[in-house]
């Protein structure tokens, strides 16, 4: 008798999964494919069945790892080579398992790709800037795509995400990053996404430079060890620190035409604001104009002989914002009374 996908089959005890590799979050993806699989079957021998079956779970799923991020927890390492790393912060079990589906039904298969997560599922333990970067110290793939746990490859796959980074190797030997969004210049973006906001967008050419990179999906080269800011957290504007930490670095960022699907939406709600704030902090300290001192010259870094035009527009218009939206209400009061 057909039952509920994710009923327990009779006379069946759930797969014994404490101190499996990949933490809480594998048992419940082990149980879900334990339920799923089996609830049809009529087993005559039960208790042989089940470890066999725990056996086999626990095999296909050593390509998924939890990662600490306590950086003194150390991490395991794969005997396998491995091509691609696939690393997400998770906050719902169940988006991370369709994100996953998604991935292995694209060809990111366990023999040569591995997955990693960090659990933030009952409790934030690490912001994006943290948390990634304990992820791309993890990793061991050639390849190191950190993404968000709400996009779903329902376009391109594998195969062509390696058309494309073939295609960066053969333009730029100095590429680092690459994604499907992205801004080119002030006003100018990059894009190549299916999400909320269209269907099937496409806007420039591919592939494309760029100063800053969405954080839906972002893939870093692993061989340039780029990395995101350590004196930033939070979960905004991540993607763009690591395009400016890699543009220091001597790396450039790209958008590729690769097309996927990103079912969130942005929040730009008082965190938002904050960040940013602490962001233009950070970085207008770090690319201040500078006079230094080695042990045998001094140099002069970051002032220029002419100033952009375009960051002293930028600033006026900003300024005026700023001020419009702190004053607005109190100049048409005056408007009014006058």
């Amino acid at each position: 008798m057909r039952g509920s996908p994710f009923s327990k089959p009779p006379n069946m005890a759930i797969p014994h999964t404490r101190g499996m590799t990949g933490g809480s979050l594998t048992n419940f993806f082990l149980k879900r494919l334990f339920y799923t699989k089996y609830t049809l079957e009529n087993f005559s021998n039960p208790i042989l069945a089940r470890d066999v079956l725990v056996s086999d779970l626990m095999q296909m799923f050593s390509f998924l790892r939890e990662i600490s991020p306590d950086a003194s927890a150390g991490f395991p390492k794969r005997t396998q080579k491995t091509i691609f790393s696939i690393g997400t912060l998770v906050t719902k079990n169940e988006e991370y398992e369709a994100a996953l589906k998604s991935f292995l039904e694209a060809g990111f298969g366990p023999e040569d790709c591995e997955y990693l997560y960090i659990n933030n599922v009952n409790t934030n333990q690490a912001s994006a800037y943290h948390g990634l970067n304990c992820l791309l110290d993890a990793a061991q793939g050639d390849y190191v795509i950190l993404c968000h746990q709400d996009i779903r490859l329902s376009f391109d796959n594998r195969h062509i995400l390696e058309a494309r980074l073939s295609e960066l190797d053969m333009i730029d030997q100095n590429w680092g990053l690459a994604g499907n969004a992205g801004g080119v210049a002030l006003n100018s973006l990059s894009m190549r996404i299916t999400d909320i906001y269209g269907e099937n967008q496409s806007i420039g050419t591919f592939p494309r430079k760029v100063m800053s990179l969405d954080e839906n999906f972002i893939l870093v080269r692993r061989r340039a060890r780029l990395g995101f800011s350590n004196d930033l957290s939070g979960f905004h504007f991540y993607g763009t620190d690591i395009c400016l930490n890699a543009n220091i670095m001597g790396y450039n960022a790209y958008v590729i035409n690769f097309h996927l699907r990103h079912l969130g939406r942005g929040q730009m709600g008082a965190d938002f604001h904050s960040a940013r704030r602490a962001f233009e902090k950070k970085w207008n300290h770090a690319l201040r104009p500078r006079l230094l001192q080695t042990t045998c010259a001094q140099i002069i870094v970051g002032y220029q002989c002419r100033p952009d035009r375009r960051i002293i527009v930028f600033r006026i218009k900003s300024l005026l914002k700023r001020i419009e939206k702190t004053f607005g209400h109190l100049m048409k009061s005056l408007m009014r009374q006058s």
